[in-house]
């Protein structure tokens, strides 16, 4: 009689067990692939939640969220972020977790976007001279193009405003090649100004995603653009 009671009481046990792992509270649990990537690039991850039935994802800092069981972020911003997780439970009850993951600053891909992009040009500024003397210059594209393994290349097309017939001090060649020099910080490219065609190596003197200001010390030369 003793040993039956002890059977049962075992069996009971388990049962009371089995139904805990089965209806027990989440855990919120992922991993990142990599806590480290470049701007422009996407975050993956590992989910490994526990009994959870949905699930919330936020880069704070961002404002980027997804309820998707296993989502991937883009991320076109440098800094220091936080993903967290909130996974919720059929019980209503909620778990959550946080990690931080670095995005470091890709030059190439803020000029290009890795592959191509466009710009307008909004200021060249010569021996303190502003050379972009009307609006039909601002409106016009400069295309910036990255091909692996080759020369990368620009073009340049007028915009939606034509510019009327006359001599300007600062005018676009319609395409040509430029240079990203990572060591040096430096864009090279070749622009018509006061009608000769000069090569420019511009230092990087800010670049964002949508801004890019240089200057070329030797010719005295500034330049200004921003996205299209």
């Amino acid at each position: 009689m003793l040993r039956a009671g002890l059977i049962l009481a075992i069996f009971i046990s388990l049962s009371i067990s089995c139904k805990d792992r089965k209806e027990g509270n989440p855990v919120a649990s992922f991993e990142l692939i990599t806590d480290s990537i470049a701007e422009g690039s996407t975050l993956s991850l590992i989910q490994k939640s526990e009994n959870a039935s949905s699930f919330e994802w936020n880069v704070l800092e961002l404002g980027i969220k997804s309820t998707e069981n296993q989502p991937s972020f883009y991320i076109d911003s440098a800094g220091t972020f936080t993903l967290q997780l909130t996974a919720k439970g059929g019980n209503g009850i909620t778990s959550t977790l946080s990690s931080t993951f670095k995005v470091t600053k890709d030059t190439l891909w803020r000029f290009c976007n890795r592959e191509s992009k466009e710009w307008s040009i909004k200021s060249i500024i010569n021996n303190g001279t502003e050379l972009i003397n009307d609006d039909c210059q601002v409106d016009d594209i400069f295309k910036l193009e990255h091909i692996i393994n080759k020369q990368d290349s620009f073009f340049y097309d007028e915009g939606n405003v034509t510019c009327p017939a006359g001599t300007y001090p600062f005018t676009m060649p319609t395409k040509g090649d430029w240079t990203l020099d990572y060591v040096n910080s430096t864009i090279s490219l070749e622009l018509n100004v006061l009608g000769v065609a000069t090569q420019y190596v511009f230092d990087i003197i800010a670049i964002r995603k949508d801004y890019f200001e240089g200057i070329d010390n030797a010719n005295n030369t500034s330049i200004l653009m921003i996205e299209k």
